[in-house]
């Protein structure tokens, strides 16, 4: 299980919620009716494992790494992926290039949980 939560070391990547009477509240560990939110740096092995362990396809898990990825919606398996793209300020040094930027988050439906996976820094997602 991916619990890189327990060592201060290791900034967190994955993180856990469960909405309990009317709050949301983080958990440590993945269970039903959660909601489990993956943020960068994740590497392959981490995003083969999280596929494994969630019965989610690995490409649901990898699609928000592309900045292109477009809008859409998918199923899979009974695993529905719907791709949006979110406003975001645009870091860049060159003065020419946009102010803002859209970058994705996949919003992943397994049968008992939601899964969002941000792989930029994105405000609209913000790690508690």
């Amino acid at each position: 299980m991916l619990a890189f939560r327990n060592d201060p070391k290791i900034q967190t990547l994955v993180q856990y919620f469960k909405n309990i009477s009317h709050q949301t509240i983080e958990i440590d560990s993945p269970e039903s009716g959660a909601w489990i939110n993956v943020s960068p740096p994740l590497k392959q092995e981490e995003f083969d494992e999280l596929s494994a362990e969630l019965e989610i396809p690995i490409d649901f898990l990898t699609d928000s790494l592309d900045i292109d990825e477009r809008s859409r919606f998918e199923e899979d398996d009974n695993v529905k992926l719907i791709v949006i793209k979110t406003p975001t300020e645009n870091n860049s040094f060159n003065e020419s290039d946009a102010y803002y930027i859209t970058i994705p988050i996949c919003i992943i439906l397994t049968h008992n949980q939601i899964v969002t996976v941000n792989s930029f820094d994105n405000p609209a997602i913000k790690n508690s």
